[in-house]
């Protein structure tokens, strides 16, 4: 067997104060028999991305 990747999807929930930021994501793997802990690897058993927030169309050409 070869290894694949685990999909990861986030669903956010934006509000007006969130236009124009940086929003830091971080997804992290939970089980019991799971290691997501190890202090030579800090992102064992997680993913950490940015996204940057733009408002809707309506509103990007606004001065």
């Amino acid at each position: 067997k070869s290894y694949v990747q685990p999909l990861v999807a986030v669903k956010l929930l934006l509000m007006k104060e969130d236009y124009g930021k940086e929003l830091s994501v971080e997804c992290k793997v939970e089980g019991t028999n799971l290691r997501n802990n190890d202090e030579r690897d800090k992102f064992l058993g997680r993913v950490t991305f940015r996204v940057k927030v733009d408002g809707p169309p309506f509103l990007r050409d606004r001065p």
